[in-house]
């Protein structure tokens, strides 16, 4: 029994002095960005959702970004909103992706933040950033008839991502289509990709001492971040490397993809009496805008002339700014592919001007 605990003691030991060397060598030969993670709540409506009242920090680790995120109680990251809305206020309500929750960026610079202090010289507005990173269009509609709605906006801009909203829907499995309906379905491991990471996700973080860990360790940093690599063929059952996209689907995908995309935006431009009046944004890759071409987008613009939904297209957009410029990567994180800033800035303006010539902003605005 002693020579047992002794043995015990001894693995342990050499355990604790490989991970410490393991954490030496890394700080000495590839430091991290250490972090401060938000985590996740698992929703069985709308797969996960962020924490209420929580706090974090991010940066990438060639420090392209570094930023700060607070949530208020309502799980959203903004400032503490109510859902009643103040007499006589006009109220925005933003919902999208990672592009819009503004991934690299303070809060006060992403494009949402910044139209509504543009705004809001001239009149009260208010706009609610809804967006959550990693939703796709499945979540957004989910969360919409779950909450979104208590907020009562006068608009609502519902940001579109050609990079990966079709892959969201099909990985999160959270809709079908019956009859050209958008049904909305419960998840589960075997059902959905999406809520199979996630629940990885969440257990991990709820591990003792994950937080500490990781804005203490490098090497736990490390791991971090080659863990999806590692995780991603077991949890989306697909084939993945350094130079693939592990969510990339093929032809016949892209078209069961699509016809549940419209069918859910389809069933979200039907709740104008609960939204207000909808205004679509067209959000181009990297790539595209270098294209020039976005089929996605064209398919989108399409689904919003026949719903009478207004848009504007930033495809066409930023690519008069990098004619000008001719720099993408003023506008874009050239590694992360997130907007910077400074694409953010010039998002904020176009979209400005946009909601003026629709007449989707109130009279006091546009003097």
């Amino acid at each position: 029994m002693k020579r047992v605990l002794q043995n015990t003691l001894l693995m342990i030991l050499s355990c604790f002095v490989a991970l410490l060397i393991a954490e030496i060598a890394i700080r000495v030969v590839a430091p991290r960005v250490l972090i401060e993670p938000l985590g996740i709540v698992l929703d069985e409506d709308l797969i996960y959702r962020l924490p209420p009242n929580a706090s974090g920090v991010y940066g990438k680790q060639d420090r392209e970004w570094f930023m700060h995120v607070s949530i208020n109680s309502h799980g959203l990251r903004d400032r503490e909103i109510p859902y009643e809305r103040k007499p006589g206020a006009f109220r925005i309500l933003g919902l999208g992706d990672s592009m819009t929750f503004a991934e690299g960026a303070e809060l006060d610079e992403l494009y949402l933040k910044r139209l509504e202090a543009s705004l809001k010289k001239a009149s009260p507005i208010e706009v609610i950033n809804g967006a959550v990173r990693g939703w796709g269009p499945d979540q957004q509609l989910a969360f919409m008839n779950k909450e979104a709605y208590r907020y009562h906006p006068d608009v609502t801009l519902i940001a579109f991502y050609s990079g990966n909203d079709f892959e969201d829907v099909l990985h999160g499995n959270l809709y079908r289509v019956e009859n050209g309906e958008a049904i909305h379905q419960k998840v589960s491991e075997e059902s959905s990709a999406k809520y199979r990471y996630y629940k990885h996700q969440h257990a991990i973080q709820s591990l003792p001492l994950y937080s500490w860990l990781m804005s203490n360790s490098h090497l736990v940093n490390w791991l971090r971040q080659i863990y999806p690599k590692l995780a991603i063929r077991n949890i989306y059952r697909r084939k993945t490397d350094q130079q693939e996209n592990f969510s990339q689907i093929n032809a016949a995908e892209e078209e069961r993809s699509w016809v549940l995309v419209k069918a859910i935006y389809e069933k979200l431009f039907s709740m104008r009496e609960q939204t207000g009046r909808f205004f679509v944004i067209l959000i181009p890759t990297y790539e595209e805008i270098e294209q020039g071409a976005s089929p996605r987008i064209a398919r989108m613009i399409g689904l919003c002339r026949q719903w009478n939904i207004s848009y504007l297209d930033m495809l066409s957009g930023f690519r008069e700014q990098v004619e000008m410029k001719n720099n993408l990567d003023e506008l874009y994180f050239p590694r992360e592919r997130h907007f910077t800033p400074v694409g953010h800035a010039w998002l904020a303006q176009l979209l400005e001007k946009r909601l003026k010539v629709e007449g989707l902003l109130p009279a006091e605005s546009e003097n």
